[in-house]
């Protein structure tokens, strides 16, 4: 399933004009565990519908205070070719406590290649845990769910303000049962299963006894500016689900339109001078 890049085969990836089924792949594994990472949370893959062998394509919802983060995640993902270079419209959303929170919604490209991600992760039209998260659940897809977790309160709160808190996800007490036993088979790191509802589908809570175990497999694939979110003294991992929408298409519809959310937001302002230097810096 993943396999190494060549020259040749890598070219296939920079052209938003081809078909899925001419984007081939492959796919390294440090991408694939971003993309399991953020399925984890609220991202989500969509099936093409208007081509004849139907290629699949995620949506990145991206979502923190860290606007470097972000970022980093969209400039990763555009330089692997898996998106398109103009960078995804930021959008600025007043939290809890007045915290300033950024987010964004990046479309990769369309692969035939990414159906086995689809069948992987849905069932039925509702996304899942697969039963075989352990294949997957790279230290890097790991810290990529951790990240997406820290503001996963402030997220479902801003969904459910602009969409339906019907959820197309599945992730159900066996789901998390699985994620949790998989964490513990494969890095000694214990949880605590917390049940929610609507939006936030369920927490993993890292017991005292593994917080070092789970610090120091994280760590090292989260950035410098980010490292005091291991300092909370609660570190756990969320599960988000997507909102219902009505769109014609196979699996879950498209979030483009979450631009015209912003108007719905509280408060709207322009970037500081310092996190206009920051992208600058990193684009």
């Amino acid at each position: 399933m993943l396999m190494m890049v060549t020259p040749f085969q890598k070219r296939f990836f920079f052209s938003k004009n081809l078909k899925s089924h001419q984007r081939i792949g492959p796919h390294n594994l440090k991408i694939i565990s971003l993309i399991v990472g953020s399925l984890l949370s609220s991202s989500y893959l969509e099936r093409r519908s208007d081509e004849l062998d139907g290629g699949v394509r995620i949506i990145f919802i991206k979502y923190s205070d860290n606007v470097e983060n972000i970022m980093w995640f969209y400039s990763t993902l555009a330089k692997a070719g898996y998106c398109s270079y103009k960078k995804p419209k930021l959008y600025r959303y007043i939290g809890k406590g007045n915290k300033v929170l950024f987010f964004y919604v990046l479309k990769s490209y369309s692969f035939s290649s990414f159906n086995w991600l689809y069948y992987l992760f849905y069932r039925n039209n509702l996304k899942i845990i697969p039963h075989n998260l352990y294949e997957y659940i790279t230290p890097l897809a790991l810290a990529t769910l951790f990240l997406s977790s820290v503001w996963a309160e402030e997220k479902a709160i801003f969904m459910n303000d602009t969409r339906s808190n019907t959820s197309l996800s599945f992730f159900d007490a066996k789901g998390l049962r699985n994620l949790s036993q998989v964490l513990n088979n494969i890095y000694k790191i214990e949880t605590e299963i917390m049940k929610n509802s609507g939006l936030n589908c369920g927490s993993l809570y890292v017991k005292n006894t593994s917080r070092d175990a789970f610090i120091s497999i994280v760590k090292p694939h989260i950035l410098s500016s980010q490292y005091h979110l291991l300092n909370k003294p609660l570190l756990k991992l969320t599960l988000l689900g997507t909102p219902q929408f009505k769109r014609g298409m196979s699996t879950l519809p498209d979030l483009a339109d979450l631009r015209n959310s912003k108007r719905k937001l509280r408060k709207t302002c322009e970037l500081s001078l310092e996190q206009k230097e920051a992208l600058i810096g990193l684009i």
